[in-house]
């Protein structure tokens, strides 16, 4: 139905059929959900129910309409006398959702945030005096937002536009010096971590894929800024926070890059 709390609580309050399939009668028809109700009835429908709702609802659509109840010539040609064989249907639909387009300082400081949150989790799960803080994340992020503002001069004055371009790169500049800085803390504070004996080797793996996506990012943003270079699209990297943006269009050619 792709709809949240408030429509659902709309739904089953005010839609006659919805509440007919409820049980609800003219009775009790003046009877209402209430909306912390409808949240804590539908959390405990978990995937786990709904694999075991399914054979049932698909069994008792079997025995409700089988073929051994169709004559030979309501089937087509070439099912006749194939009674036992039975052929399901069925459709997709686009659900609307919010992706965010994936530019190189973003992807940078999504990596550092993520490296920045398990690695602080992680210190204090061990009891390791941290080196890296939440603060950092909000300095970094303070600077992503502030080149994110600078656009280009529109000025036909050559000198205002090379003082915009400078303002832009040394804001970029900024931002990597930071996001280095950050990824070698990072990197020292991880190497102190695994002398530690017990310690979770799946974190540790999971923080050192997202440095590595970090330090990919930093050498692109450099190459593509500094050194203007341009990149085939097959050879960008795109958001691995939400793997559902899985394919890129240009012109007539997909390219998938999961």
């Amino acid at each position: 139905m792709n709809c949240d709390y408030d429509r659902l609580h709309n739904l089953v309050n005010n839609h006659k059929t919805i509440r007919q399939i409820l049980g609800h009668g003219v009775v009790d028809d003046q009877s209402c959900y209430y909306l912390q109700t409808l949240k804590d009835n539908v959390s405990l429908l978990t995937p786990e129910i709904l694999d075991q709702i399914n054979p049932v609802v698909v069994n008792a659509g079997h025995e409700l309409i089988k073929k051994k109840e169709l004559g030979d010539d309501r089937l087509p040609a070439p099912d006749r006398g194939a009674r036992d064989q039975f052929h399901g249907r069925c459709d997709s639909f686009v659900v609307e959702t919010n992706v965010e387009y994936p530019t190189d300082t973003h992807l940078l400081f999504d990596s550092v945030r993520k490296v920045i949150q398990l690695l602080i989790r992680l210190c204090r799960r061990h009891q390791v005096e941290e080196s890296i803080k939440v603060s950092d994340i909000k300095k970094l992020k303070k600077l992503w937002r502030h080149l994110q503002k600078l656009k280009p001069s529109t000025s036909k004055d050559e000198s205002k536009q090379a003082s915009r371009r400078k303002e832009i790169i040394d804001a970029h500049q900024a931002y990597l010096d930071l996001a280095k800085e950050l990824v070698e803390r990072a990197h020292r504070q991880l190497e102190e971590l695994e002398k530690i004996e017990g310690v979770d080797k799946g974190k540790i793996l999971k923080i050192k894929d997202f440095m590595n996506h970090a330090r990919r990012q930093l050498d692109q943003i450099d190459r593509r800024l500094f050194k203007v270079k341009r990149f085939l699209i097959k050879k960008k990297y795109f958001p691995f926070l939400n793997p559902i943006r899985n394919g890129s269009v240009k012109g007539k050619r997909v390219y998938r890059w999961n």
